[in-house]
């Protein structure tokens, strides 16, 4: 016996070929819409959290250049106030020419060390969390303990000798136990490991030198032409001042001698 089943009229208008064609069209076309926009989204998402991620490195990394620039220019006028020292040392009577260049330790700087960026680094919970990197976290948290130090062992150490001895140009005992040697090797030792921990740095998020002039770039803002005048009034004056300087302080000494 067969059973012949009964279907609607409005049902097979329903499952007719073309309509079936519609539905299913729509549906792919729904389904690729959602998956466009979510997809997007996600891709967008990810690509400013990896830029985002980057440009935090590069700032760090950035503050890191500034810190080796001072410990560099600090690693010149230490070297130079050393070979000073070894020359009055073999040659006594040269004391009295050479002793106007240790003036050159008013060069030394302390004070371009800004915090604002390590504050950044060590408050921010969410700025660790966007570098994403702990070999990389773990290099900055390395590099900023440095500095604290290089502060403490040269900075604070030096700067304090230099006070207590203020007169030290009049003095060739005195400028020999401010060891200016001393602090040169250790400022090296310092400049190297601070180098060695910016490049490691670099190398755990891929980027290059040329990332980071570009992002210099972009730090800076151009010198105006007045500006530039302005540095070679006051360049011009320093020199000025302190030719006279010089000259009063010999006359001083001539006084006394007479």
């Amino acid at each position: 016996m067969r059973i012949k089943l009964y279907t609607p009229k409005s049902l097979k208008a329903i499952c007719s070929k073309p309509m079936l064609q519609d539905f299913l069209l729509s549906l792919v076309a729904t389904t690729i819409s959602i998956i466009l926009t979510f997809g997007t989204a996600y891709f967008i998402d990810r690509n400013k959290k990896e830029n985002d991620k980057l440009e935090i490195a590069k700032m760090l990394i950035y503050d890191m250049d500034m810190t080796i620039h001072t410990v560099e220019e600090n690693d010149s006028v230490l070297s130079y106030l050393s070979r000073l020292s070894q020359e009055i040392a073999q040659h006594p009577e040269s004391f009295d020419s050479l002793k106007y260049d240790f003036l050159a330790v008013g060069s030394l700087t302390w004070d371009r060390f800004p915090e604002t960026t390590e504050r950044i680094f060590s408050t921010s919970i969410e700025t660790i969390n966007t570098i994403g990197n702990a070999n990389f976290v773990s290099e900055v948290s390395s590099f900023y303990i440095s500095r604290k130090e290089y502060k403490r062992q040269i900075s604070e150490s030096l700067d304090e000798a230099i006070k207590k001895n203020r007169g030290m140009r009049d003095s060739l005992q005195v400028i020999l136990d401010m060891d200016f040697p001393f602090y040169a090797i250790l400022n090296a030792g310092f400049l190297v490991d601070m180098i060695k921990c910016r490049n490691r740095s670099m190398r755990l998020l891929g980027i290059s030198k040329e990332d980071m002039k570009a992002f210099a770039k972009r730090q800076k803002i151009p010198a105006s032409d007045e500006d530039l005048a302005a540095d070679s009034l006051f360049n011009i004056k320093e020199e000025t001042y302190l030719e006279i300087t010089r000259i009063i302080q010999e006359a001083k000494e001539n006084l006394q001698e007479e």
